[in-house]
């Protein structure tokens, strides 16, 4: 017997792990990874060409002394770091259930004839293949435009190369701190808890991550300036703020002298040592240990129903749906966004680009970009909410498509005696219960709690109306049961798809929150908006109602395969088999 070529093991297990490195299949058009990897280097790429086509050239037309522009430049500089930062962040957290071994893993490579160094080291080098290839695209043009910006004139070949060398030690350095922090997280609730309870509390940490990036990349202050970055208050801002301990970091990497920067630089190098520290300790642990454990360990086992959390959330549903199809379906939706992450994640990414858009809003406000005040009626809070509640509800109806498992299908499809328009009406009343009316409950809270009674009762209002126009609109053509109709990978087209939700949506609710701010200054403006929003609403749910009755809907329990030819690429030690299968109608060859 032949003992195997590890550089071959190697080879192969590297591949498989930079293709699994984003658990996106759903994402993928056609099921091709290859094609979403392209697609998203070509985003991250023409997003920094329009970053550079923005901020660099204000700085070779400007008259301006060399010296008054580098310190211009700090902003940009934080700005472009704090960017990288993010990126990789939001990588990292897509790929959250990539980055350390599973129980596919230790089923199938724990078996094989290969080394665990081998595997590690594989892993390894997808994820940092992945991030480095991030971190050159989101800073291609930028790395650059701001060398030659930071080079004076008449410096010479190695001040450029200096500065160009300054620049990409820190991005890379940055890049690594925010993906050895996020796994040494992992890691370490990896190794303090079974396998089961890190499950379980694995996918929380993940959205809790994201979140946090989004809010500390929207809400930082901004400090890149020599009065921010020796000002007493700025240094509570300044000890917690990564982006910021980076850009001393490449300012020193660069030469400058400014007092202010070497601390900052110590606190990067610090942060970058330890975390790496521990994410490389964490990381071998899981290799070496948690793979072999992970198979005499349970999964994630169904919930008890004695538990205190299931039987309130069963009150809540016997309560507020009375008829027993209703209550089913709204259970169903509900345990499964509770229970499957990826779902979860699904629905929070497009949650999390309304909420950023609410954060850009709210930031202007807190640093005076608007002349209103938080306790007063303002645009950019009607703004948010309105952003808010979009994302969520299309979110959410978007992420119902999605199926969770077969057994669901046959059970749905077995169990289906009544009408579909009773089934219809059980979806649209299980949308509301699960995203609009949290949403109500909490802008009502909010906005009583800020506002006088009278504005937040008025907004209310009209983000009542809103939200019944978004679901009965999202809803009309729908004729799906939530997570349980059969699903063709790559119909989604999200990276297209969330780019053109995310402009319509923006521009809708600017202009709708400027329009009700300006409506709630008069009384006959206000309700002529109400009443054509209540107009807009009924007749939505008109459409709906005569949708779901139609004698000939009927429920979809398989999603229809397009009439064109699909590529299967089939990969096999590093080698591609390439095949085309038509999927067309039924009984055509």
């Amino acid at each position: 017997m032949t003992v195997p070529d590890e550089r071959q093991q190697f080879r192969v297990l590297f591949r498989a792990f930079l293709f699994r490195a984003l658990d996106l299949d759903l994402l993928s058009p056609g099921g091709d990874m290859q094609t979403l990897m392209i697609q998203f280097a070509a985003i991250l790429a023409a997003f920094n060409l329009v970053v550079a086509y923005v901020l660099v050239p204000r700085y070779f037309v400007s008259t301006l002394p060399h010296a008054r522009l580098l310190i211009y430049a700090w902003s940009d500089e934080e700005f472009l770091i704090g960017t990288t930062i993010s990126i990789v962040g939001f990588l990292m957290v897509l790929a959250w259930d990539t980055l350390l071994p599973d129980l596919r893993d230790s089923l199938v490579l724990g078996l094989l004839p290969i080394r665990t160094r081998t595997i590690a080291l594989a892993r390894a080098s997808a994820i940092g293949c992945a991030l480095g290839l991030s971190v050159l695209l989101v800073n291609i043009f930028t790395g650059f435009a701001y060398a030659i910006i930071l080079t004076p004139p008449g410096g010479g070949l190695l001040v450029l190369f200096r500065s160009f060398a300054a620049y990409w030690i820190a991005m890379t350095a940055a890049a690594l701190f925010t993906a050895c922090l996020l796994l040494a997280v992992q890691g370490i609730v990896a190794q303090l808890f079974s396998y089961r309870v890190f499950l379980q509390i694995s996918g929380y940490i993940q959205l809790t991550a994201f979140f946090v990036i989004l809010a500390v990349y929207f809400l930082k202050p901004a400090l890149a300036t020599p009065a921010g970055l020796t000002a007493p208050q700025s240094r509570i801002w300044l000890k917690w703020l990564p982006s910021y301990w980076f850009l001393g970091f490449f300012q020193q990497l660069n030469g400058s002298t400014h007092p202010a920067f070497a601390p900052l630089a110590a606190r990067a190098v610090g942060a970058l040592l330890t975390f790496g520290l521990l994410a490389t300790i964490t990381f071998a642990l899981a290799h070496r240990r948690t793979i072999r454990r992970i198979v005499e360990q349970p999964d994630i086992s169904p919930a008890c129903r004695s538990r205190r959390g299931s039987r309130l959330s069963a009150i809540i549903a016997n309560s507020a749906f009375h008829a027993p199809l209703n209550r089913a379906v709204f259970s169903f939706a509900a345990r499964t966004l509770a229970r499957s992450r990826k779902h979860r994640l699904l629905l929070a990414m497009y949650g999390g680009i309304g909420l950023a858009i609410a954060l850009a809003y709210t930031e202007s406000l807190l640093h005076g970009g608007w002349e209103q005040t938080w306790n007063q009626p303002n645009a950019p809070l009607l703004v948010a909410s309105l952003v808010v509640q979009f994302f969520v509800i299309l979110g959410a109806r978007i992420v119902f498509a999605l199926p969770i498992a077969l057994p669901c299908n046959w059970i749905f499809r077995v169990t289906a005696v009544q009408s579909p328009a009773a089934y219809f009406a059980a979806v649209r009343k299980s949308l509301y219960a699960l995203t609009a009316f949290p949403i109500w409950i909490a802008s009502a809270v909010f906005f009583f709690a800020i506002w006088p009674g009278r504005s937040a009762l008025q907004h209310l209002c009209v983000l009542v109306l809103a939200g019944v126009l978004i679901v009965e609109k999202s809803l009309n053509g729908f004729r799906k049961i939530p997570f349980a109709c059969s699903y063709l990978p790559g119909k989604a087209k999200l990276n297209i798809t969330l780019g053109l939700y995310a402009s319509l949506v923006l521009f809708t609710a600017h202009q709708g929150g400027l329009l009700e701010f300006w409506a709630m200054q008069g009384l006959a403006r206000y309700l002529a908006l109400i009443f054509f929003l209540a107009v807009a609403a009924a007749w939505a749910r008109f459409r709906f109602n005569a949708f779901a009755a139609a004698p000939f809907t009927s429920i979809q329990f398989e999603d229809r395969p397009p009439g064109e030819i699909f590529r299967i690429d089939l990969g096999h030690d590093g080698e591609v088999l390439g095949g085309e299968v038509y999927v067309g109608e039924p009984g055509r060859p």
